[in-house]
């Protein structure tokens, strides 16, 4: 950017473009995490069933240490899943993708809002 003044609708074209490669970036990590779902909801989602889960196990030693006894230890752990729309797990597998792809890029986006509004912060803008 130049060290003249510039009009609104500048900054305007500035913060479209920062919007644009923000969505881009979302788009694209979204992509990612659509095309490893089945690892996504095995190692992240479905991981919670495994009773040698590590909040599990942190709860158990915690309990034995505390309590002398296995008040919070889990030895089993039930899930029911009941899919009642005719797309609900594609639609699912959308929503985790999503939510996937803007945790990923949430540093990029950090970064993009930080490149429109450093400009400002300073007297020289710089």
């Amino acid at each position: 950017m130049d060290q003249k003044k510039q009009s609104f609708l500048t900054h305007l074209e500035y913060l479209r473009w920062h919007l644009i490669n923000s969505f881009l970036a979302i788009i694209m990590f979204s992509a990612i995490c659509f095309l490893n779902i089945t690892n996504i909801f095995d190692r992240f989602i479905f991981s919670l069933l495994d009773s040698e889960f590590v909040t599990y196990r942190l709860l158990c030693s915690l309990s034995e240490k505390f309590f002398s006894d296995e008040t919070l230890c889990f030895s089993t752990v039930s899930l029911q899943m009941q899919n009642i729309e005719l797309a609900g797990q594609f639609n699912m597998s959308l929503l985790v993708s999503f939510v996937g792809g803007i945790l990923l890029a949430f540093p990029y986006i950090l970064w993009e809002l930080w490149l429109f509004i450093r400009p400002g912060m300073y007297k020289n803008g710089t």
